[in-house]
């Protein structure tokens, strides 16, 4: 794969060229006609600053998915980031040099963090410090291409411009080179936060990850993230960057999320929804379907069977249910074991694995999360967390980092349980 980067005072463009052998394998299924992507910002930022790490960093994050063989990135990087990027096996990262001096920021740096409107990343907010910058990725409209409504985004941008708080938004559309549109890698969603770290003296890239993603908790099984391979490749990367990941909210579910912003000064100003009309939320996606159980759980109101029955109209949420295990189920779980459930909620209440273990520490944070935010964040993101959740009882810590659901998966009830549902879904 080759690699081309163009820069702009006002905007980035890279250009990847897979090979065929590339386009061949099963690498290229995911892959986009078109692999180039830019970075555009409309205000007084010049590009052209960019550390050639962060570059490559960025290149990196998009090409990770496609790329096989060799990967020529034409950058000059500093000898610890190219002695990182080492790690990857499928592909060798090569730089015309190594000749680059290392990304420092100054003393009085500030973290980064990718921010995308939603109750995640406002909880992070509202745990990092208030010198923190949100930046924005402003997905660009495609017709045709995607479901992505950006008005409720623009309105929690509002949101912290009215209350004072440095906010920018950067366009990218890097999430067209995969093919379906996505992000080619979690991380991605970082690329502006690394394009304006030299700008803004950023010292870290914060992102909204909960429990539910790091530990993979509400899964089949469960994972120490910190063991992850995930975490052992991009981690050492960002921080040879200079970035070291910043995860306020890695050891919080997304019941305490959603708790966080409730008693935060961000209250009112989140929505998780990315496809209804601002202030409408579009009522038919699966993450319409999740974060309002959990608002009803919050707030322990009723869902009545009817809203049920309704959600079962979306195409999206009735695949979701009916997946072998379902995605972030321990949170489905906790919100129906909070409410009033009809017999037809008792259906998915009894086909939840998570019906059948105590939840309660999906209300607390897990301590050992706070290894994942940067040495000199960690003390106030602890204090801010113990403002708004308790911590996790070690015997919860250890059961929820060991739970591994295949065996109960198998058991004649479990598949009893499954089958009721699926007759109601099709039904």
């Amino acid at each position: 794969m080759d690699v081309r980067i163009d820069l702009e005072q006002s905007r980035i463009v890279v250009s990847l060229s897979a090979s065929k052998k590339e386009r061949e394998s099963i690498y290229g299924e995911k892959m986009a006609d078109l692999l180039e992507f830019s970075i555009a910002s409309n205000g007084p930022i010049d590009f052209r600053m960019v550390h050639q790490d962060h570059l490559a960093l960025i290149v990196l994050l998009a090409a990770h998915p496609f790329a096989t063989g060799k990967l020529p990135i034409p950058l000059h990087v500093s000898k610890q980031f190219e002695e990182a990027t080492r790690i990857f096996s499928r592909y060798r990262p090569e730089f015309l040099s190594t000749s680059g001096k290392p990304y420092t920021s100054t003393s009085d740096g500030k973290p980064g963090l990718a921010f995308s409107g939603g109750m995640d990343s406002t909880a992070a907010l509202a745990l990092m410090p208030n010198k923190t910058v949100p930046v924005f990725l402003d997905r660009p409209h495609r017709a045709n291409t995607t479901l992505y409504n950006k008005s409720a985004a623009k309105a929690t941008l509002a949101f912290l411009e009215a209350k004072g708080v440095p906010n920018i938004a950067i366009s990218t559309d890097v999430e067209f080179i995969r093919n379906p549109v996505g992000f080619p890698t979690d991380l991605a969603t970082g690329i502006p936060v690394l394009a304006l770290a030299s700008h803004f003296q950023f010292d870290s890239v914060g992102f909204g990850t909960v429990m539910e993603s790091a530990y993979r908790i509400g899964h089949e099984r469960s994972r120490d993230y910190i063991e992850s391979p995930h975490y052992k490749v991009w981690a050492p990367l960002f921080s040879a960057a200079g970035l070291p990941l910043f995860l306020p909210v890695a050891g919080v579910s997304e019941v305490g999320t959603s708790t966080i912003v409730h008693r935060s000064p961000y209250r009112g100003m989140a929505r998780s929804c990315i496809r209804g009309d601002w202030p409408q939320t579009c009522d038919n996606c699966w993450k319409c379907f999740r974060k309002q159980l959990i608002e009803h759980g919050i707030n322990q109101t009723d869902f009545s069977e009817h809203q049920f029955l309704k959600s079962l109209q979306s195409k999206e949420v009735v695949s979701k249910l009916s997946a072998e295990f379902i995605s972030h189920e321990n949170v489905l779980g906790w919100a129906l074991n909070k409410i009033k459930r009809g017999p037809t909620l008792d259906v998915l209440f009894n086909r939840l694995v998570a019906s059948t273990y105590s939840l309660k520490h999906l209300d607390a944070f897990y301590p050992p999360a706070i290894n994942l935010v940067p040495p000199k964040y960690r003390l106030h993101v602890l204090e801010q967390l113990r403002t708004y959740l308790p911590e996790m009882k070690e015997a919860d810590q250890w059961r929820m980092i060991e739970q591994d659901f295949t065996e109960h998966l198998n058991t004649p009830q479990h598949r009893k349980n499954v089958h009721t549902l699926m007759t109601l879904l099709k039904s």
